[in-house]
């Protein structure tokens, strides 16, 4: 999560930073995915998101 120190939130679109401000966004993600075993096929199909997305989310 130290990752998270180093984002420069201006380069997310408007739609992503109502998510990250919206109760702790990322941090939920990383519980379904540590949830689902690491699976992120699974997560992605889970939150109706693309898994690159969740990698960009992540910074993976």
């Amino acid at each position: 999560m130290d990752n998270l120190k180093k984002l420069n939130f201006t380069e997310l679109n408007p739609s992503e930073m109502k998510l990250v401000q919206g109760g702790g966004w990322v941090d939920d993600v990383v519980k379904i995915v540590d949830f689902l075993g690491g699976n992120l096929d699974a997560a992605a199909a889970y939150l109706g998101i693309t898994v690159e997305e969740i990698r960009r989310l992540l910074g993976l």
